[in-house]
């Protein structure tokens, strides 16, 4: 179920959930999430797709360079 067998359409759409609701429940979630963001380029884990994972790593590089008095590479 964290690796869906089909790519997309209803099949994948709730294997997504129950992977994901197995997620929800998991007292090291934010670890996973902090792993697979790292290392992980398929499936689900810390509660994230792989599309949702790719978000997340681009919102975070964004965080990174907003933040006052921290410079940004090249600068």
């Amino acid at each position: 179920m964290f690796f869906p067998a089909s790519g997309d359409g209803p099949i994948h759409d709730v294997q997504v959930t129950v992977a994901k609701a197995v997620c929800g429940g998991c007292p090291v979630r934010a670890e996973c999430l902090t792993w697979a963001l790292e290392a992980l380029p398929y499936g689900v884990a810390g509660g994230l797709t792989e599309q949702e994972r790719r978000h997340e790593r681009t919102r975070r590089r964004g965080r990174r360079r907003e933040v006052p008095g921290r410079p940004v590479c090249g600068s």
